[in-house]
């Protein structure tokens, strides 16, 4: 459970950070109903275009490929799974004589592989930061291995260490509530970790792995330090401009006097404000489950529902 937890963030983080590039196809098929990779990358804007902003995961995206994501270190026979589904792959680009003609294959583990590693003969990239290996000296397989826990920890590889697991992954949401407001890497991902952190807390606590435990502690920690943020440049403005611009007058009001006051009963009023004029149903069972959180939780949930204009989902099946 927890395994598809973190597998499915990461699927839906690729897709969400890869789209602004070229087009990307979850799940994709390589052979009908049998083999699919993670994700299916096809660009669309020149390698110059992306230029150094976008750091590693820009750098990666540079040509079309196929990525393959592990929440941990994925075995020899997962590997030589991902490299038939790259052959095939590559030979019905072949066929079609598209741009990036054999395209590349990215496998993305948040655990080492040292067991593929050995086996396989992978070495350190040539010109590529630490924590990426090729499988030849050449290239010739134009393939890749991600060892996102040996990334060095700078701003460049932060949208990579967010696929990472453990403490890699911890370290890499604290930085990211960290960042400026209006930098990339934090548009597109802090919603998913909303919805990561409210899935895990919407678990019964007793089946929640120690990782899952440990992932919930440092994100109250990271959002508490946003929770200051938004106190200091004042949440009436983002939530005026973003959320409730043409709602009901008084909301704004209501939000900013619980919020910045810092009162627990003024963040519960907020929320309930916030939910009648998104048009999202307060019920009881649903104001039932707030009585137990203390204040930083709240705020969590205040932005979570300012962000994605819905309340958060319950734990899906799977």
């Amino acid at each position: 459970m927890a395994r598809n937890r973190f597998d499915q963030f990461t699927k839906q983080f690729l897709t969400d950070a890869l789209r602004p590039w070229g087009r990307v196809h979850g799940q994709r098929e390589i052979v009908a109903g049998t083999l699919a990779a993670d994700a299916e990358f096809l660009r669309s804007l020149s390698p110059s275009a992306l230029g150094q902003r976008y750091g590693l995961l820009g750098r990666m995206a540079r040509t079309s490929s196929l990525f393959e994501a592990f929440h941990q270190a994925p075995s020899p026979q997962e590997f030589l799974l991902c490299l038939a589904k790259w052959i095939l792959w590559s030979r019905q680009r072949t066929r079609k004589k598209t741009r990036d003609l054999y395209g590349h294959l990215w496998l993305i583990c948040g655990g080492r592989p040292s067991r593929v590693i050995r086996a396989f003969g992978w070495k350190p990239a040539v010109r590529w930061p630490a924590g990426v290996y090729q499988l030849s000296d050449n290239d010739a397989w134009h393939s890749k291995l991600v060892v996102v826990s040996e990334l060095p920890c700078t701003r460049a590889t932060l949208a990579v260490r967010l696929m990472g697991a453990g403490k890699t992954l911890r370290r890499a949401i604290d930085e990211l509530a960290r960042l400026d407001e209006s930098a990339w890497e934090r548009v597109m991902a802090l919603p998913l970790v909303h919805e990561l952190y409210w899935d895990i807390y919407d678990s019964p606590k007793q089946q929640r792995t120690r990782e899952e435990e440990a992932l919930m502690r440092a994100t109250q920690q990271s959002f508490q330090h946003f929770q200051q943020r938004i106190r200091q440049e004042g949440i009436q403005e983002g939530i005026q401009e973003g959320v409730l611009q043409g709602k009901r007058e008084g909301v704004l009001q209501g939000i900013q006097k619980g919020v910045l006051q810092g009162k627990r009963e003024g963040v519960l009023m907020s929320i309930q404000t916030l939910c009648g004029a998104l048009g999202i149903p307060f019920t009881p069972a649903r104001k039932k489950r707030l009585q137990p959180l203390g204040e930083e939780e709240l705020v969590v949930l205040l932005t979570a529902l300012g962000t994605n204009q819905r309340w958060p989902s319950a734990q899906r099946r799977r």
